[in-house]
């Protein structure tokens, strides 16, 4: 839904510029000035786009149900002694009508099964960050730099009574 919104806002803004072609005549502009209008179009179609699955740095994991979340590309390890923690951190849209929560069930990193953790309580038409938490140690590393592959298995939940709203199909992240 959100990629037909941007692609009709898409058309709306050419056929604008188009339909004003002949008021600006661009024939005749220097090439500053029809780099101007260029980077004015990208910066608006920027503001209203949301975060592109083909980005690299910023993978959807999830656009189903109103739910859209991606990552931000930021991520942390931290630990003490011998438990080690992988926080990626994440971008939750909700434009469900219910509060809902995220739980990362069932992942793995570099085909070991690791203990998951999500986001909660994004409420109904609002943004969060926030991170997947994956517990490192059950995978036998303590770096970002041993990460190879990670498969994300999440659940979307009601947080109000906890029931399923989706299950995502899993997703495999390579590094």
């Amino acid at each position: 839904m959100k990629r037909l919104a941007l692609l009709l806002i898409f058309v709306l803004v050419f056929t604008t510029v188009f339909a004003c072609a002949e008021v600006y005549n661009f024939s005749e502009m220097d090439n500053a000035q029809l780099y101007e209008i260029l980077e004015s179009v990208q910066a608006e179609l920027a503001k209203r786009k949301p975060q592109s699955s083909e980005d690299a740095d910023n993978p959807v994991l999830i656009d189903q149900e109103g739910i859209y979340m991606y990552l931000t590309g930021n991520h942390e390890v931290w630990g003490y002694e011998d438990s080690w923690y992988l926080d990626l951190e994440v971008v939750v849209e909700n434009n469900s009508d219910v509060t809902v929560s995220i739980l990362a069930d069932g992942s793995s990193i570099n085909g070991w099964n690791v203990a998951g953790f999500g986001i909660t309580d994004t409420q109904s038409g609002k943004k969060q960050k926030g991170s997947i938490e994956l517990y490192l140690t059950d995978a036998e590393i303590s770096t970002f730099e041993e990460v190879e592959e990670i498969e994300l298995h999440l659940l979307i939940y009601n947080s109000d009574d906890w029931e399923t709203i989706a299950t995502v199909e899993p997703i495999t992240l390579h590094f």
